[in-house]
């Protein structure tokens, strides 16, 4: 049965034009009778568990959402007790006895920063992190999952008083029981926890909410099997966890249920699950109230199961039946996605969309023209130059352009980026969505001169720009990830494994490389197996990290014929260096290092390098 559920709000405290009152009718929600829709992002942290800690930055909180009203972002999730080290306090027997005073000042200072630059939230009350290895209160969390009366600790001296003090807010959209609660029961470094204890908890604090405030109540599922119907014959512990009548069964109370359903999503689930972006609500057996995709990759992605930006994937959702997307980054930047990237995307739903997103918004101003930031440009074969289009007036509500190539064969154009193809001139226009405004750029593609360097296997390489290497060694297989482009003698190997590869040219094999990125890397291993070390030469196999992940320290080993041994982090920047000639291994803590991917990298004497990642915990 569809419900219509409705948030109380309370006076203005701001002069803001919308955000009056979100009702969910059906499986849409709607502000003042019309449907609005999340253009969202991921805000889980800044320093990591930020509220209740002495550190906490205000102003960071404060200009991150002023970005977010400038970039037509109307949704932010926002993780608030995570791993429980600092929020609330919990003693050794899993019992919770309430939080510490600055833990309110901080959430009041979220509170505000929403409601000033017109954002809703959905806060997050814990992640999976409270049950995992490697936390100080690991061991307190499961004591309190464990047990119905610390659960009821929370609720009584957290829980509901928070809710109570928040529920004159108008920009919480839902309080968010838990992120990805699933692993407590699906991995072993979790326990694991039981299935049944991870569902009484949910069923618990849903309930306690609706029954002492006017908010929804959500939770951040890890992915579709364990909260749609269509997966309930792959297991015990697969299928829709989360349903009213699975929630309210377990503890038998009919308030225990979610107001709205949230999907995760990254691309390694595509192989078992169809993704948000390729699969419609009705599909997945779950239209009978709104879904928003919580998390998803902040990144474009290219696979055989999905091929599109993260634009594309916004507005894919949105044609799906989903409510809303927000877009996963952190300030870290742990690969998966960047402010920078989720702001094209909302950006460009707003501009397709801009009554879903503000429907009490202002009337739309028309465009006036359309211009190109190069009127000629000039590239070589294979290369791309990214064209800036900017729409006259830059407060023109429909602020959508579509972009042509002339002639395809000689450069094509994506969203701005050209890329030559073949030697020959073309033009690239750019038009105002109507079609009404047009800019056009001629473009001289330029034969390239590709000059090769020889290589022996096995070879990893990683770093930015474009590189060209030759090998007439036989390839066992090739692997790539974070790359614009590899190709093996022009056959596609763009962020894949693979182990087919095509027939030599010229006795060998012509690699091209093109990364954007500081870890964009190729792995290319030898049919024959290669000798690790061989007259002072390193190879990836002799760079070995103990352990990994970790979190307090690690060992570097198989450096003989190294002479630096570096870690560097995904933005690039290096954290640690040291000369180790004539050392066999180094031993390195990284306590000090902020959460995330890095690269152990070696540096031979012969200038040549190989790396490995490193998981910082």
């Amino acid at each position: 049965m569809k419900r219509i559920y409705l948030i109380l709000i309370g006076l203005l405290c701001f002069s803001l034009t919308w955000g009056q009152e979100i009702k969910i009718d059906g499986n849409k929600f709607t502000l003042d009778n019309s449907e609005i829709w999340f253009n969202g992002i991921n805000t889980p942290w800044h320093l990591f568990g930020d509220f209740g800690r002495t550190d906490f930055n205000s102003e960071w909180w404060t200009n991150e959402f002023a970005k977010y009203k400038q970039n037509n972002i109307n949704l932010a999730r926002v993780w608030i007790h995570m791993s429980g080290e600092f929020s609330p306090n919990i003693d050794a027997t899993g019992h919770v006895s309430g939080t510490n005073d600055i833990f309110w000042d901080h959430m009041d200072h979220l509170m505000n920063v929403s409601e000033q630059n017109g954002v809703y939230l959905v806060p997050a009350l814990f992640s999976f992190d409270i049950t995992k290895n490697g936390y100080k209160t690991t061991e307190q969390w499961r004591k309190w999952i464990q047990s119905e009366e610390n659960i009821q600790s929370y609720i009584d001296n957290v829980l509901i008083p928070m809710v109570k003090r928040y529920d004159n807010r108008k920009f919480i959209l839902a309080w968010e029981i838990c992120n990805e609660p699933e692993w407590m029961f699906e991995n072993s470094e979790h326990g694991p926890q039981s299935f049944n204890d991870v569902q009484k908890m949910h069923a618990m604090l849903a309930t306690a909410i609706h029954e002492n405030c006017s908010k929804f109540v959500t939770t951040g599922s890890a992915a579709p099997k364990w909260n749609s119907p269509i997966y309930d014959s792959w297991g015990d512990k697969e299928g829709n966890m989360f349903s009213d009548e699975a929630l309210s069964k377990s503890i038998n109370n009919s308030k225990a249920f979610l107001d709205f359903y949230q999907y995760h999503w990254y691309p390694w689930q595509s192989e078992w699950m169809k993704s948000p972006f390729t699969m419609t609500t009705v599909e997945y057996g779950v239209d009978d109230r709104p879904v928003i995709v919580g998390e998803s990759e902040g990144n474009d992605v290219c696979d055989k199961y999905v091929c599109q930006t993260v634009s594309q994937m916004y507005e894919s959702a949105y044609v799906n039946g989903f409510d809303g997307v927000c877009a996963w980054k952190t300030p870290q930047n742990d690969g998966h996605g960047t402010f920078e990237k989720i702001a094209v995307a909302t950006n460009e739903f707003y501009n397709n969309h801009p009554k879903l997103v503000y429907p009490d918004g202002s009337d739309p101003i028309a465009v006036t023209g359309v211009t190109l930031s190069e009127s000629s440009i000039t590239i070589e074969e294979g290369k791309s130059f990214v064209l800036t289009a900017e729409v006259i007036p830059a407060n023109a509500s429909d602020k959508r352009t579509k972009w042509s190539s002339a002639n395809v064969e000689i450069a094509s154009v994506v969203n701005g980026t050209v890329t030559a193809k073949k030697e020959g001139v073309t033009k690239i226009m750019v038009s105002s969505y109507d079609g009404s405004y047009v800019a056009e750029c001629n473009v001289i593609v330029e034969k390239r001169d590709i000059t090769s360097s020889t290589i022996t296997l096995d070879f990893n390489y990683s770093g930015v720009g474009d590189q060209y290497w030759f090998t007439t060694d036989d390839i066992a297989n090739i692997n790539s990830w974070s790359l614009e482009e590899l190709t093996v003698n022009g056959v596609d190997y763009t962020n894949k494994w693979s182990n087919s590869m095509p027939a030599k040219v010229n006795g060998g094999y012509t690699i091209s490389f093109k990364s954007k990125n500081s870890w964009g890397t190729v792995q290319i291993k030898a049919a024959a197996r290669a000798v690790t070390v061989s007259n002072g030469v390193l190879t990836n196999n002799t760079l070995k990290l103990f352990p990994n992940p970790s979190n307090k320290k690690v060992t570097v080993s198989g450096i003989e014929n190294a002479e630096l041994v570096q870690i560097i982090a995904s933005s690039g920047q290096m954290v640690f260096e040291r000369n180790v000639k004539n050392q066999s291994e180094l031993t390195i803590s990284v306590e000090e290092l902020t959460k995330g991917i890095y690269l152990v990298k070696l540096v031979g004497v012969d200038g040549k390098s190989v790396t490995k990642k490193l998981i910082v915990q």
